[in-house]
């Protein structure tokens, strides 16, 4: 640093504080942006597909109580309650499969969760199967049937439950991966923040050092020209020279 002058290490300590600046801004502005990814996701995807799929669970259990009034029209001999039934469950029918075509096509999110949700579709179909078997026995008067149906072994209730169990796993995977981009989020906040504390320690050391070897260049070469000076006042001794410290202006 001796042999730099000091337009040349002023130069030099601005260079570094705007790089410092440059780095700390587009470091903050990565993960700021990284952050903001990570919330859209959450608010866009994540957050709306668990929400769909407590609406499909909530249908599914609309099915069962339409099953159960159908039931009931078919003991009572009222066909107005059976015809009402045959169209509620028409549309839930619908509903539920809209549903999960739409989370097919704005939900997934990778291999697992499309296996959990082919694993819904196959759960549904082998519930409305029984649905369907069940509806049967109710025309025929099959008593023995449908309460072997509504048994604890029965196929209706065993896929009921598996229905249940299906769309329940797909919410916890769901809410597992919201948990996760949280994690992350957090991950990446902690190393944004050690990253910006490490830029600006190391640019205030680096700014510190140079700033420091400047002006105590600057103090030796006027404490010289002082000594000098003196001896000449003091001495009348015009043969004082200066030492000559660096090679700066001074």
């Amino acid at each position: 640093m001796k042999n730099i002058s000091i337009a040349r290490k002023l130069i030099i300590l601005v260079v570094i504080a705007i790089v410092s600046l440059v780095l700390v801004g587009a470091m903050a502005f990565s993960e700021m942006r990284s952050a903001q990814e990570r919330f859209e996701t959450v608010q866009s995807s994540v957050i709306p597909s668990i929400v769909l799929l407590n609406e499909t669970n909530a249908q599914s259990a609309a099915v069962r109580a339409a099953v159960r009034d159908y039931i009931i029209g078919g003991f009572i001999e009222d066909k107005e309650l059976q015809k009402a039934q045959q169209a509620n469950l028409e549309d839930l029918k619908n509903k539920i499969n809209a549903n999960l075509d739409r989370y097919q096509k704005d939900f997934t999110e990778d291999d697992q969760d499309k296996q959990l949700l082919e694993a819904d579709r196959k759960a549904l179909a082998a519930y409305l199967a029984e649905v369907s078997d069940v509806f049967a026995k109710v025309e025929s008067k099959d008593v023995p049937g449908i309460s072997q149906q509504f048994s604890a072994s029965g196929k209706f209730r065993v896929t009921a439950g598996e229905l249940i169990k299906s769309l329940s796993e797909h919410q916890v995977f769901n809410q597992k991966y919201a948990d996760s981009l949280r994690v992350q989020g957090e991950q990446a906040f902690s190393k944004g923040q050690w990253l910006l504390n490490t830029v600006t320690v190391l640019a205030l050391v680096l700014l510190g050092s140079i700033g420091f070897v400047t002006v105590r260049g600057i103090t030796r070469s006027l404490d010289s020209m002082k000594v000098a000076i003196d001896r000449i006042e003091g001495h009348l001794d015009f043969t004082a020279q200066a030492e000559v410290i660096g090679s700066d202006e001074i």
